[in-house]
């Protein structure tokens, strides 16, 4: 193969000239072997394999970092307890309607334990509702939870006993505020800060399912 071509004028001096019946000429004659052109090819098919190989690892790496998210997060759901939800009437002593709230209840020691921990958002007219199996008198707190709420504490004859607003989130490795309530209660109706101004001591509670 002969490729012909004139150098610069500064590399004219440096390079042999080939002369000719004219004198010399600033133009050339080189042979470039096919072998060295094959080799040339060769090598760049190698660097763009070698670079398609490194793209096809990074993206492995990142589809194995999200199907490990995904994973995690479903392994997390499931070993949360599963809530049912249902709807809590309030009535006056009059027997008219004050409120009503749907909640998910907590009747069992895994789901009290999580309650509204780790959430960082309530729907507005929702809450949970902790069932105990007997009345007690042990204080509430705020562990681990992220929003501001207010508790309304339910005797066993399903009446409202006290009230505790605005009680405010406990960050991490702070001594949580507790609440203790003036009397006994069998239930805790957890909602979003200011909700539990629609419902007042003496309120019954119903149960709708």
């Amino acid at each position: 193969m002969k490729i012909t071509f004139t150098p610069p004028k500064f590399l004219s001096k440096l390079l042999i000239k080939k002369k000719s019946k004219k004198g010399y000429s600033p133009k050339f004659k080189l042979r470039i072997s096919p072998t060295l052109i094959l080799s040339i090819v060769m090598i760049f098919c190698i660097v763009l394999a070698v670079l398609y190989i490194r793209h096809l690892a990074k993206e492995d790496s990142m589809l194995l970092q999200y199907r490990e998210f995904y994973e995690n997060q479903d392994e997390m759901l499931n070993q949360q307890p599963v809530l049912s939800a249902t709807s809590a009437l309030f009535v006056d002593a009059d027997n008219k309607i004050t409120h009503n709230y749907i909640v998910e209840i907590a009747d069992t020691p895994e789901t009290r334990e999580q309650g509204l921990s780790g959430r960082d958002t309530l729907t507005q007219g929702h809450g949970m509702l902790f069932v105990f199996d007997s009345a007690m008198t042990d204080p509430f707190w705020m562990k681990d939870t992220l929003i501001t709420l207010d508790m309304v504490f339910i005797d066993e004859n399903n009446v409202i006993v006290d009230i505790a607003p605005n009680m405010q989130p406990c960050a991490e490795n702070s001594e949580c505020q507790k609440y203790t309530p003036t009397s006994a209660y069998k239930y805790v109706l957890e909602v979003n800060a200011d909700e539990s101004k629609y419902v007042s001591i003496g309120n019954r509670m119903e149960i709708k399912e």
